[in-house]
């Protein structure tokens, strides 16, 4: 190991260095993780986009309609409950629009139900 760690660092005394170390720290400096405050950076900004996908993904209201609006045509369901759909859809758009997404998601996925979705 010596031997080959002495060719990638002939003019230095790097091979001997890499040598003391202790495996775990070859390991780090192998993957790249010789750097801590560039390895805590990535561990922020990854959870940072976790946050924001998941807030994003909470409250899809759009995408719920949309669910909701490609299945109305087709589905076979009695006047009483079909009217119920478009009434609780409507009302997760307007509740959608006032900025009151949870309570948007509650008449969407009823709506949904209804509608076997």
């Amino acid at each position: 190991m010596h031997l080959a760690l002495s060719r990638l660092f002939p003019s230095s005394n790097w091979g001997q260095t890499i040598l003391e170390m202790s495996s775990a720290r070859q390991v780090a400096i192998s993957c790249g993780l010789n750097n801590w405050s560039s390895t805590m950076k990535h561990l922020v900004l990854g959870s940072v986009f976790v946050f924001f996908a998941a807030t994003a993904s909470a409250h899809g209201c759009p995408g719920e309609m949309r669910a909701i609006d490609a299945k109305m045509p087709s589905a076979a369901l009695p006047a009483a409950d079909m009217s119920k759909v478009r009434a609780l859809r409507e009302e997760g758009e307007k509740l959608h629009k006032e900025g009151k997404h949870t309570e948007s998601m509650k008449a969407l996925t009823e709506a949904k139900k209804l509608l076997g979705v």
